[in-house]
């Protein structure tokens, strides 16, 4: 008769993958056979305990790929629209992306910017208005990923609204641009 070892794990879910990452990580973790228990933290790491035959090999981690579920990987496979405003406040580009995405019949699921994003600043010194959470934008999900500059944000959409992030079709860009200089008004003599 086989004996058995128990051997724990702990995966951690990188934080721009969302809840579509901690998914990811627990459907690798349930393709293993004779799994007992799986955890999830407040810190995204995924805790695992499964039973594996006591063949003398060293333990081996689960290795997961959260390349497919990271913001740069899903926003490739889909059609980025640039979308143009005559308005040059934050709110009001926004605003052009719901616009565009409202005509075309998608739902939004997800703003994605870059990690060093200047998105709060704009959003402040355009609109005049603090934005008080840095992980929703408009009531979506709002993901960070280093492969997007710093002035640009998109808007990512699916065709229902129950979609998740990995659903998407299309990207709305805008980009951020800080040219609001005052309107002065010059006498001439």
């Amino acid at each position: 008769m086989t004996e058995y070892v128990r051997r724990e794990g702990t995966i951690n879910v990188p934080h721009n993958t969302g809840v579509d990452g901690l998914l990811h990580a627990v459907r690798s973790i349930l393709h293993r056979p004779r799994v007992q228990s799986i955890g999830i933290d407040a810190a995204a790491r995924v805790h695992y305990v499964l039973y594996a035959p006591d063949d003398g090999r060293p333990e081996e981690h689960i290795e997961v790929d959260f390349e497919q579920v990271t913001p740069s990987y899903v926003v490739r496979l889909s059609e980025v629209k640039e979308v143009e405003s005559p308005v040059r406040h934050a709110a009001g580009q926004v605003g052009a992306m719901f616009s565009e995405a409202a005509k075309d019949q998608m739902s939004p699921v997800a703003f994605v910017a870059g990690t060093d994003s200047h998105l709060w600043d704009w959003f402040r010194r355009t609109a005049g208005y603090s934005w008080p959470s840095r992980n929703t934008f408009y009531g979506l999900p709002l993901l960070l990923d280093r492969a997007y500059e710093k002035d640009m944000l998109l808007m990512c959409a699916g065709y229902g609204q129950d979609a998740s992030f990995v659903d998407t079709r299309v990207c709305y860009r805008i980009t951020m641009q800080d040219d609001l200089a005052p309107e002065t008004v010059v006498d001439q003599i």
